[in-house]
């Protein structure tokens, strides 16, 4: 069990957390309409997080692909070499499976690697409430992440190790998260 509710089936999720909520606009949008959509050929979506970051997927009728990222904020642009498995169509309860990703990015002018591993499990499904409302019928995804990130700055090599939990809900025929956790 995590806070994030318990593993299982019939399971009942609850994210309308106490507090004054903020909000955030997103949108999704052809690569082409985004800052440094010419940059991620492979993309056939761009998710857009609050008009600065953006995202970009190749959504198939296999799966969803991370396959770039880039924030005007930081101005990082995140180039897959061998992009990130989101999931696989089909996916049920139960079902699972591991993905070796890479990625470079620039970090004030020094290339910076990423290499990581992304262990992703169907482990429960249910009812899902958010402020947005209330869904029936959704699989809840657990992702375990461990990467690397390494960057040599004149001759010194430093190194990052990352280890993070998230979890994110889908409901069938939707190919792209109703919810995210990390």
């Amino acid at each position: 069990s995590s806070s994030f509710g318990s593993a299982g089936a019939n399971q009942t999720w609850n994210l309308t957390f106490s507090g004054t909520p903020t909000t955030l606009n997103s949108i999704i949008s052809a690569p082409a309409n985004t800052p440094a959509g010419t940059s991620f050929p492979g993309a056939s979506v761009a998710y857009v997080n609050g008009g600065t970051d953006y995202a970009y997927y190749n959504v198939s009728s296999a799966e969803l692909e991370l396959v770039g990222a880039y924030s005007a904020n930081a101005g990082v642009t995140f180039n897959y070499s061998d992009g990130e498995e989101q999931i696989r169509y089909p996916f049920t309860y139960n079902d699972s499976f591991t993905d070796t990703w890479s990625n470079t990015y620039l970090v004030s002018g020094f290339l910076a690697h990423r290499i990581g591993t992304s262990n992703v499990q169907a482990d429960g499904y249910g009812t899902l409430t958010t402020p947005a409302g209330t869904f029936t019928n959704v699989l809840r995804l657990k992702y375990i992440q461990n990467y690397k990130d390494s960057i040599n700055i004149m001759g010194t090599t430093s190194v990052t190790l990352i280890n993070s939990e998230n979890y994110v809900w889908y409901t069938p025929g939707t190919h792209f998260p109703l919810a995210t956790i990390a």
